[in-house]
């Protein structure tokens, strides 16, 4: 009987031990999980902020761009002021965006 007591101690500590690793493995797939999606959350909100960036620049330069269009007094300036803008987005957030509008007016 006292064999048989041990082989079940033996058995029940193997399994215990099996289950242990188990959920430690199953608790680091679900923190690997989380931490993918915690780096893709953050490029996501790098983006939309890069974006809301470049939609304000946007706004800022509109009325610039409108002048483009039109020689007079207001062009040259309006020039610097929409080549600044899209030099700055250019470079520091890689938009081409406004660059390209003010090369079609």
């Amino acid at each position: 009987m006292r064999d048989d007591s041990r082989y079940l101690e033996i058995v029940l500590t193997a399994i215990g031990l099996m289950v242990t690793a188990l959920l430690g493995y199953g608790q680091y797939q679900i923190s690997t999980q989380q931490t993918k999606m915690a780096i893709k959350q953050q490029e996501a909100e790098d983006r939309r902020s890069v974006d809301n960036i470049e939609i304000q620049t946007m706004n800022l330069v509109a009325g610039h761009l409108a002048n483009l269009a039109k020689p007079g007094s207001d062009f040259d300036a309006s020039q610097k002021v929409v080549i600044a803008a899209s030099e700055y987005l250019s470079s520091q957030f890689d938009r081409t965006a406004l660059a390209a509008m003010a090369a079609r007016i």
